[in-house]
């Protein structure tokens, strides 16, 4: 579901965080731009109790039913395949070259747009 257009890119993180959709792709400009999507990522699951996992490792399901969202940065189409075909929830950055390849129907967050996305997140939030 590319709604990148249709929609402002922080309301589309925030939906994800709340919904039961699996997977959202970021692109990767650089890692300073990287750590901003992390905050806005951070920001939206602590105001819905999610846990972000940033390891490699995918954890264990909780027990108790905790939420969590897995963090991946991968540059490898073939792992970038791999990681979209989980099940889990997850937020996958990649390079712009893969994120281009990527069918339609994932939710992409275009990172070049990060000005439109501060300035949007200081607005509304």
């Amino acid at each position: 579901m590319n709604v990148i257009n249709r929609e402002h890119q922080i309301s589309l993180l925030r939906k994800f965080v709340k919904s039961n959709e699996n997977t959202i792709l970021i692109n990767q400009i650089n890692e300073d731009i990287t750590i901003l999507y992390l905050y806005f990522i951070s920001y939206f699951a602590d105001e819905q109790g999610v846990k972000i996992n940033t390891e490699t490792k995918m954890i264990e399901e909780d027990l108790f039913g905790e939420k969590r969202i897995q963090i991946f940065s991968i540059t490898s189409q073939k792992k970038l395949n791999e990681a979209l075909d989980m099940r889990e929830k997850k937020i996958v950055f990649t390079d712009y070259k893969n994120y281009k390849k990527v069918d339609s129907k994932i939710t992409k967050i275009n990172s070049y747009q990060y000005e439109k996305d501060i300035s949007f997140f200081i607005k509304e939030e």
